[in-house]
């Protein structure tokens, strides 16, 4: 996992409810903040169910469950394998990982590319490239690997994905819920 935002992290105490019994490979900083973050996400998960439970008897409706509870975070952070910075770290034959801040370069597909996106503050909002550098970005590549879009919008993903598959004839794909890809 990248990082520690709610974003990335928040469905892995899910994950593991639902079966995942593998290690989640992550930096050192990131498992620490899990620590804290995930299990307040549960007990609030707990609470907004309890809530919408007191709601949902009032109108006769059954009850829902949370996505996870504290206990559910707190299990999945035994899965959590943290690195420091910079170490490599296998996590499968033949793939290896490093976690690094403003890398100049990065290896995908066996070819070398540099980097030059990056993420600023503005105003406490994070911004980040636009579809026009990515469209750019990709475009580079020799042998241009398939596309699963995960973030952003929907109108967005999908232009960002037609605009591929058009320009770059990319197989690119906005990535639906509980979609399985085997890479």
């Amino acid at each position: 996992m990248s990082h520690a935002h709610i974003d990335h992290s928040g469905r892995v105490p899910l994950l593991v409810r639902r079966g995942y019994d593998g290690p989640i490979h992550v930096q050192n900083a990131t498992r620490a903040l899990c620590g804290i973050m995930l299990p307040d996400s549960g007990y609030l998960n707990e609470k907004d169910t309890e809530w919408e439970n007191k709601k949902r008897r009032k109108r006769g409706e059954p009850p829902v469950e949370p996505l996870y509870t504290r206990e559910d975070a707190e299990a999945c952070l035994a899965q959590f394998r943290g690195a420091p910075y910079g170490t490599p770290v296998v996590v499968a034959p033949g793939v290896t990982l490093r976690f690094v801040d403003g890398a100049d370069t990065i290896r995908l597909w066996g070819d070398t590319y540099p980097v030059r996106a990056g993420v600023h503050t503005i105003g406490g909002l994070s911004a980040r490239a636009d579809q026009d550098d990515l469209a750019e970005w990709y475009a580079a590549f020799r042998n241009r690997p398939p596309v699963y879009l995960v973030h952003g919008e929907s109108d967005a993903q999908q232009k960002l994905a037609s605009r591929l598959r058009q320009d770059y004839q990319a197989p690119a794909t906005v990535a639906a819920m509980n979609q399985l890809v085997e890479i």
